[in-house]
């Protein structure tokens, strides 16, 4: 991938200044964001370095495969915001998906936890409000009673602490 770029070739600046040449239809194909940045505005290089190179990486492998691989935790959300920031709808509805089956075998205050701040996020940032329902859905028919404490006494501990 690293070889000279050629016409149909994409360079992909990431936040440590790494270069990846992508093809230009992995990017285009589905997004219509990249779509008008590379042929209507005639990008070459596209700097992508509000979000970690590997998150960048992860990224356009889903891309190339056109379809959602292995997701953790602690990389959902850059993910997510990858595909929404790109518009790319089926990433974007698979992220959506893999957080709902979270939210379906969610069993610990941790995981409860993960799943909640996520969906807040989501509704927070781009006012998305089924990934919510679906919580407030699923959270309803389950006892959640431990989980909303532990919440709520860290919530005052932050809140006593100012932070």
């Amino acid at each position: 991938r690293k070889a000279g770029m050629e016409e149909h070739e994409i360079v992909i600046k990431l936040k440590n200044d790494e270069t990846i040449l992508v093809p230009k239809q992995t990017l285009t194909e589905d997004s219509p964001k990249f779509k008008h940045l590379i042929e209507v505005l005639n990008y070459k290089v596209i700097d992508i370095d509000d979000f970690s190179v590997e998150a960048v990486h992860l990224f356009l492998t889903f891309l190339e495969r056109r379809q959602l691989g292995e997701v953790e935790d602690a990389t959902f959300r850059e993910q997510h915001k990858l595909a929404v920031v790109f518009e790319v709808d089926w990433l974007i509805k698979s992220c959506r998906d893999w957080l709902k089956v979270k939210m379906d075998s969610a069993a610990d205050a941790g995981e409860k936890r993960f799943i909640f701040n996520e969906c807040w996020f989501i509704f927070d940032k781009w006012g998305t409000k089924c990934v919510v329902d679906g919580l407030v859905s699923v959270c309803a028919s389950k006892d959640n009673s431990a989980f909303i404490t532990e919440y709520m006494l860290e919530l005052d501990d932050q809140l006593k602490t100012g932070q």
